[in-house]
């Protein structure tokens, strides 16, 4: 297997998993993603090993996201308020987006919330977006099953 030249991706994950542990020692949860299951998992496993390393002190969640998944956000609202009730305040922070399920976690998770001066965060209704794909998938449904009476 030729290797040759691969040793800057070596170095960018090694410096990558370094900035990540330096952010966990200092008590900063970073959410930078879409908040699926298999993320907020990750992020599961950074605020034990916060909590590991830094005992009860308090936790600074900063937050760039687009959303994500409802269930997946709530998991990491739990979370966080399990967090901020057994063992120190919880701050979260906006920075540059936080919309949709993000937005929930800025504006509901937190003990302090606070939001860079840049930072922009959506809200949506969610029963609205839910009603969009149940009209849709029936709407779908009822031209299937027209097609086939019409076969």
């Amino acid at each position: 297997m030729d290797t040759e030249g691969t040793d800057h991706i070596d170095i960018r994950l090694s410096l990558g998993e370094t900035i990540i542990l330096n952010e966990l020692r200092r008590g900063i949860l970073a959410v930078e993603g879409i908040l699926e299951a298999p993320y907020c998992s990750v992020l599961a496993r950074n605020l034990r090993e916060i909590k590991r390393l830094r005992g009860n002190k308090p936790l600074a969640v900063h937050i760039f996201s687009g959303g994500g998944g409802a269930y997946p956000a709530l998991y990491l609202y739990d979370l966080l308020r399990q967090y901020a009730t057994t063992c120190a305040p919880v701050i979260t922070v906006a920075c540059g987006m936080a919309a949709s399920a993000a937005s929930m976690i800025v504006l509901q998770a937190g003990d302090i919330r606070l939001a860079t001066a840049s930072t922009r965060i959506m809200l949506h209704e969610v029963r609205e977006w839910y009603r969009y794909g149940v009209d849709r998938a029936l709407t779908e449904a009822e031209e299937s099953q027209n097609e086939m009476k019409r076969v």
